[in-house]
């Protein structure tokens, strides 16, 4: 269930552009990563940011020619992954995590640019670790 979870958390991030940010992806996010942590409330969370998702991208759910472009992540694509890269894509997440838990107000941009880096391998180690970096900032300040 976990794996189903963090894919919808970065299938929600791939939806996401200035079109779209709002409270209940926000919200979506937050509480998805918050399961995701504690282990409880999978099911929910993952409906939530199923509905989150088909109401940023109502168009997706019915495309006769789906792109890919907003598809759940398929966690079995970070296992193929070099060590070095799946563990800093694994410490970005805690740092996601950290961060939904921890900030009043998170932002949603700096939770989905995360998300969106998990889910795909062209990010190189040292921008994931920026990013790293940059939301160890915001949960500092």
């Amino acid at each position: 269930m976990k794996d189903k979870l963090l894919g919808a958390l970065v299938g929600l991030a791939r939806a996401m552009d200035e079109s779209n940010m709002g409270a209940a992806p926000l919200a979506a996010m937050v509480q998805g990563l918050t399961a995701l942590d504690s282990g409880t409330g999978l099911e929910e969370a993952l409906d939530t940011l199923r509905r989150a998702k088909h109401a940023a991208v109502p168009d997706c759910a019915v495309c006769q020619n789906p792109c890919g472009r907003t598809a759940d992540l398929d966690v079995q694509e970070l296992e193929s992954l070099p060590p070095e890269l799946r563990d800093a894509k694994q410490a970005l997440l805690s740092a996601a995590i950290r961060y939904a838990r921890q900030c009043e107000h998170p932002s949603l941009p700096l939770l989905t640019q995360a998300l969106f880096a998990v889910g795909y391998a062209w990010f190189t180690q040292e921008e994931i670790e920026e990013q790293i970096k940059i939301i160890e900032k915001e949960i500092v300040s």
